[in-house]
């Protein structure tokens, strides 16, 4: 929670080196080659020390497959960036490896070693799903179809797994699109949902289908009981029995797995539909946690830069308010140099640099601002135009949605045993 509240001190760089090019500098009387190191961000950097012998990286030789894709969610990783990483790396006659993702390696043989291996499980990831696409597969089917021989993967796979790295090189490449055309524009979920069930004969048939694969156990069945619950709470999300199968098939597929990621979400599903996974003292779903953590507090709009706070705002208007309404104002907000334009057209809001206040205008505090960023404070009885800008918002503030989550709470139903809370 610190990184969500913390204070920023950010300190400007006073030497700095072009994009994409190798720096030789000398620190504190210590030679130095700083170099590119794109792994899972795109603006690290790695350094070689000669005299020393001595790599320090980032996400560079590590002890498991590199995590490429995060079930999280993040921005795009390259293989080919890490491979490029490691090339650099590789072009060193390094004898210490010190990375931050894992533990440092001594030896010269040790260290290249750990550079080849690391290096190979990507570029296989991402040569091998190319040659999928080239064979015509989807990305579901490239990810049952792509091998890493047992020697790159065996021990290695402990945070990440090469499945889902697999989908994720293939959508940076091709994007969401398979081969099915009915992926163009499918029935909406709860419409699909409901044909399947019924062609399936009926809720009750899959549940018991459900319950009948968890309890013969294996892979393949927990995963099925999951696929078939799926079903059933998206028509009933209440369905007790449903949930009941979905957490047995859920922790039995967490406690199997070597993946680090995948254990934390098969288990935290588990948790969820046991009503074991709380926030406060109350039982809530991954989907409740968001929406209360997504909605931010007057004080972390506070500390953080007015720019950002503004800018948060665009993610705000809901365009089936909006439709074509086209508006524009500026917002002093206390102690800024200069007052800032919001203008709202086709659905989107623009925020830009204002160098004069327009006819419509507000002066806020600091304070005022954040209250209505965050939904706890309206300027609609200043002027017409805010008032209309306000409409088109969507800012749930954050008793609303504890509020909305407690009502959510409230539907699904029976007290949970304290007693076995995790």
């Amino acid at each position: 929670m610190e990184k969500m509240t913390g204070e920023r001190s950010y300190r400007a760089p006073t030497k700095t080196f072009e994009d994409g090019k190798i720096l030789e500098s000398t620190i504190a009387g210590e030679p130095v080659e700083v170099a590119p190191n794109r792994t899972d961000v795109q603006d690290s950097v790695g350094f070689y020390f000669p005299d020393r012998k001595a790599l320090v990286t980032n996400a560079v030789g590590i002890s498991f497959i590199f995590n490429l894709y995060s079930l999280r969610g993040d921005m795009y990783r390259n293989p080919i960036d890490y491979v490029e990483a490691h090339d650099w790396a590789l072009s060193k006659d390094a004898e210490v490896l010190a990375d931050i993702h894992g533990p440092g390696i001594k030896g010269k043989e040790a260290v290249r070693e750990a550079l080849e291996r690391a290096s190979d499980q990507m570029q296989l990831i991402h040569d091998q799903t190319f040659r999928m696409i080239a064979l015509g597969m989807d990305a579901r089917r490239a990810a049952e179809n792509v091998y890493m021989p047992v020697h790159l993967r065996d021990g290695f796979e402990v945070y990440g797994q090469v499945e889902s790295h697999v989908k994720q090189v293939y959508n940076g490449r091709l994007g969401w699109m398979g081969n099915d055309v009915y992926d163009i524009n499918p029935l909406f979920v709860d419409e699909e949902t409901r044909r399947m069930v019924e062609m399936m004969g009926g809720a009750e048939k899959v549940r018991s289908a459900a319950r009948d694969a968890v309890d013969e156990g294996g892979f393949p069945n927990w995963s099925w009981a999951l696929k078939l619950t799926s079903l059933l709470l998206e028509i009933d999300e209440k369905d007790s029995e449903a949930r009941k199968i979905r957490g047995e098939a859920a922790r039995a597929l967490g406690q199997r797995t070597t993946s680090a990621n995948a254990r934390g979400w098969y288990i935290t599903e588990a948790l969820a539909m046991e009503k074991k996974l709380k926030l406060g003292d109350k039982p809530v779903t991954l989907g409740m946690v968001r929406a209360a953590l997504g909605t931010p507090e007057v004080e972390t709009i506070m500390s953080a830069p007015l720019e950002d706070s503004f800018q948060y705002v665009r993610y705000l208007v809901d365009p089936r308010k909006a439709e074509d309404t086209r508006l524009a104002f500026t917002v002093s907000v206390e102690g800024a140099e200069k007052p800032t334009r919001i203008e709202l057209r086709n659905g989107v809001i623009i925020i830009s640099e204002a160098s004069k206040k327009e006819q419509t205008h507000i002066d806020v505090s600091s304070k005022e601002w954040a209250e209505f960023v965050v939904g706890q404070r309206s300027f609609a009885d200043r002027d017409k135009t805010i008032a209309t800008f306000e409409s088109v918002l969507a800012r749930p503030s954050a008793p609303e949605v504890s509020e909305a989550v407690d009502d959510q709470l409230d539907d699904i139903g029976e007290e949970v045993d304290d007693s076995n809370v995790h």
